[in-house]
């Protein structure tokens, strides 16, 4: 095999492989305010990438009460830069019908310079109207691997003196997905109970860790609460392996047809020398 066949093997490669080994960072973080009169509920959000690759095609999904919205995509944000967005709800379409705390929830959706979509959720507490009570649950996160899926744990402590009663749900990015991701949980007085999530990858890279959130809401006295905790799953394993063999498939495959063309090529000169 000639040196011009052995250079186009090693280019051709060096492109299959290319998006692995070429890797940037992409590190959004944001900064919201929430301010709210008799009626509205205004949110100004700004996120900044603080990475050293640009994100494209930004945009912000809130959710709050039984409202749902994307709001408009911005094509980039170059690292360094920062997007402002801004939006009013209207307190009567939120269903929220009791007074107290309730969840903001946050998921930043961005992509970076090959188009690969990642997104990073986040959480808000909104203090909708007088809140007064004595009562609180705490919570503690863990997580464990299980045949390339992830079992994560919120274990809820109530530190009341009477039982109470709620939902606890999982908020998630995109990458990831929960076989069920609510369910109800009762707690005894100074009790605790360990509620189990099953989380499968949708997307997650391999290697990288991703925030995720464990919310309980519960009622008391026409009070709404809202507690958060916090946890960080890594992944051990992604669809993104069967891509790499692919790739892998594709070289080799790639270098037998260089090979056989250049087999070829020889051949025909060698016939074309002994008619000389």
């Amino acid at each position: 095999m000639n040196k011009l066949c052995y250079f186009v093997i090693v280019i051709v490669a060096g492109f299959i492989f290319s998006d692995e080994s070429i890797a940037g960072r992409i590190i959004m973080v944001h900064d919201t305010k929430v301010t709210m009169d008799t009626e509205w509920i205004d949110v100004q959000l700004t996120i900044k990438n603080e990475g050293d690759e640009d994100a494209l095609l930004v945009y912000p999904t809130l959710k709050l009460g039984n409202q749902v919205v994307d709001l408009k995509k911005a094509p980039y944000i170059a690292f360094g830069g920062a997007q402002q967005w801004q939006y009013r709800f209207f307190k009567k379409n939120l269903g929220m019908r009791h007074s107290g705390r309730y969840p903001l929830y946050l998921l930043i959706h961005y992509h970076d310079s090959q188009m690969y979509p990642f997104s990073s959720p986040d959480i808000i507490f909104i203090d909708f109207g007088h809140m007064q009570s004595d009562c609180a649950i705490s919570g503690e996160f863990s997580a464990s691997q299980n045949d390339g899926k992830t079992d994560i744990t919120f274990s809820l402590t109530n530190q009341c003196s009477y039982p109470v009663s709620g939902k606890c749900k999982v908020f998630l990015p995109k990458e990831l997905q929960a076989r069920l991701s609510e369910k109800p949980f009762l707690l005894a007085q100074n009790s605790s109970q360990s509620i189990i999530f099953t989380i499968e990858n949708q997307g997650a890279l391999k290697g990288s860790r991703y925030r995720v959130y464990g919310v309980a809401e519960y009622s008391i006295a026409n009070q709404h609460f809202t507690f958060a905790f916090p946890g960080m799953i890594s992944i051990t394993e992604s669809i993104l392996t069967n891509n790499n063999e692919y790739k892998i498939m594709g070289c080799i495959i790639l270098i037998g047809i260089l090979f056989f063309i250049t087999l070829y090529m020889e051949l025909g000169k060698a016939g074309w020398k002994s008619n000389q």
